[in-house]
């Protein structure tokens, strides 16, 4: 498997036309980061509470960016509402800054994918919570 960017990953779903090429899809980018993408996306229980402020969208051609949603997706439980593993008092200007670092430091399709994840809106036609739940079974939605 080639590695993508998950927003490279779900412009290539756009372009699928039937449910199964799409589900096909989404298997064959299987890993454990993508389905906790995924349940950020759409699991209730994941509230984000980091603000989004301006950010300078990086111009950088794609695959040539220091971050990836890939590579970040891990250390998001910084900006998750009462998650155990976030530190005591981790929010306001900090948290802001860092995921302002974090956009600008991902390709700027990544950076929209990123906000989209955190206001459970990706904006995905046919990507939907019993599509995933049908290409991942068990994924925790």
């Amino acid at each position: 498997m080639s590695f993508k960017l998950y927003s490279e990953i779900l412009e290539d779903f756009n372009m699928r036309q039937t449910k199964k090429e799409r589900i096909e899809l989404l298997q064959q980018y299987d890993s454990q980061r993508f389905r906790t993408f995924l349940e950020y996306c759409y699991n209730p229980k994941f509230i984000f509470d980091v603000e989004v402020s301006k950010y300078k969208p990086s111009e950088m051609p794609i695959g040539l960016h220091f971050l990836t949603i890939d590579g970040e997706i891990d250390k998001f439980y910084r900006f998750i509402k009462e998650h155990p593993k976030r530190p005591q008092n981790f929010g306001g200007k900090k948290q802001k800054d860092i995921f302002t670092v974090i956009l600008e430091g991902v390709y700027k399709d990544e950076a929209e994918l990123l906000i989209h994840m955190i206001n459970k809106d990706l904006r995905v036609p046919y990507l939907t919570h019993a599509l995933v739940h049908e290409a991942y079974p068990g994924i925790d939605l």
